[in-house]
């Protein structure tokens, strides 16, 4: 299949205004386990006051929100998204929390609306592996960056370390092996840690290093785990989604089969592992 660059993100954005509000309460807990981390990266301490910070494909603003809480007034924090609904909600959240210099817009990750060198720092969490020219969107994530400013990204590893999700994924091909999400970039498309260096260097980022942070999430039973991946989640859940019933239900019984070495006590823990990545722009 022909990949079709319009189609696939016309395709994303209404899944992940589809499942905006589910995202939000169910699978932010899972990418929300690397936010410290991340935090960690960016080197916010020598920033001066008022410094401007930029969050990439913020959905309803994970990283912004959180920055803007733990640095209360300190930085000016903006958050951009495609999806109308996912800057809705961080709006909202926004307004209720009243933190100040937090705003949100909606903006094409490739086509960032804002002058060169407007920022310090830019953050883009899980969000790399989802624009379908992944080159546009690292080029302006420097582009926007002053010289001197860093660039923090999360993405996931190779899928064998992200058993959160290879345990769906498998599942899904063992009963519906043709159906396949929009042709489009891989979700796993930069675990290779080489092939995230050089994206990166190849955007004109300088000094250049990758972590792997390995991590593991609990959930409550099959169901809650279920749940954060099938309505939690754009393309993933999409393909689950797009499923006969009947399927979904054979697709959730094999799922129960597949988590069971996973079970601690009552609970599901569940291993998966992000590749931290730094760039600096000269």
């Amino acid at each position: 299949m022909t990949f079709d660059p319009e189609s696939y993100r016309d395709w994303e954005r209404q899944a992940y205004n589809h499942v905006a509000e589910s995202y939000e309460s169910l699978m932010q807990r899972v990418t929300g386990v690397f936010l410290p981390a991340m935090v960690d990266l960016l080197e916010l301490d020598n920033l001066p006051e008022g410094a401007a910070l930029l969050d990439v494909a913020t959905g309803p603003g994970l990283i912004a929100d959180g920055l803007a809480g733990k640095f209360t007034g300190k930085f000016r924090v903006t958050g951009v998204d495609f999806s109308d609904n996912m800057i809705a909600i961080a709006r909202q959240k926004a307004k209720d929390k009243n933190l100040p210099g937090l705003s949100f817009q909606l903006m094409d990750a490739e086509k960032l609306e804002f002058p060169d060198a407007t920022f310090d720092r830019v953050t883009c969490g899980f969000g790399l592996m989802h624009f379908p020219h992944s080159d546009r969107a690292l080029a302006e994530m420097r582009r926007v960056l002053k010289p001197g400013g860093r660039a923090v990204l999360s993405v996931w590893a190779e899928a064998q370390h992200v058993i959160l999700m290879k345990l769906l994924l498998d599942t899904v091909a063992v009963f519906a092996p043709q159906l396949k999400e929009p042709h489009g970039p891989s979700m796993f498309g930069f675990g290779n840690l080489h092939t995230l260096e050089q994206a990166m260097l190849k955007a004109g980022f300088t000094g250049v290093k990758i972590e792997p942070v390995p991590q593991a999430v609990a959930f409550r039973d099959v169901q809650h785990y279920w749940d954060t991946l099938v309505q939690g989640t754009g393309r993933l859940g999409g393909v689950v989604r797009g499923l006969p019933e009947e399927t979904r239900a054979e697709v959730f019984k094999k799922a129960q089969e597949a988590v069971r070495p996973y079970q601690k006590d009552s609970r599901l823990v569940l291993p998966l592992q992000a590749n931290l990545a730094v760039g600096i722009r000269n």
